[in-house]
């Protein structure tokens, strides 16, 4: 687990060019997979990235079960998925809210007059705006990118030879 943590800690958006909005929601995206690990991370990832055919993929996939759960995972390679725009946006909401929460619980244990508390407090207000809807507008390339990372990274714990260059 903690290979995959620091995996997925070395991913930067900035790394991929992304906009303002593109940034949000893949921050959005590695802070859930950072603080939900291992099988919530997993299910989110392989239900964002979509087969783009019916087809049965033959090569180039590795199927990988997490010994005694009983799930199988199936890593599709990048030029056979696509994330449906949509389910982003829900999944955007959604992460939105779980991190909105998780700082007013921060932000109500944290002693009076602590600097930090004014920042969570400012972040909370930012988060209560978030749109899914209006954040996956036009998702940019640099996204998917670094969608399939993270894909990667907490389906089978490797990093994409893109990334791996950076």
């Amino acid at each position: 687990m903690k290979e995959y943590l620091e995996k997925l800690d070395d991913l930067w958006p900035i790394d991929y060019g992304l906009n303002t909005k593109d940034t949000m929601v893949a921050s959005l995206v590695k802070w859930y997979l950072m603080v939900c690990p291992g099988e919530p991370a997993r299910r989110v990832m392989s239900w964002l990235m979509k087969p783009k055919t019916t087809m049965q993929i033959q090569h180039e996939t590795v199927s990988v079960t997490r010994e005694g759960s009983g799930v199988s995972f199936l890593l599709l390679p990048k030029t056979e998925v696509s994330v449906n725009r949509k389910d982003l946006a829900i999944f955007v909401d959604f992460a939105s809210g779980l991190m909105r929460d998780d700082l007013m619980e921060k932000n109500e244990a944290a002693p009076a007059g602590d600097e930090g508390a004014d920042l969570m407090s400012a972040l909370v207000e930012g988060l209560d705006g978030v749109d899914g809807n209006q954040l996956t507008n036009g998702c940019s390339i640099g996204l998917f990118d670094f969608l399939y990372d993270c894909y990667r990274i907490v389906v089978d714990g490797t990093k994409s030879a893109e990334q791996k260059k950076l």
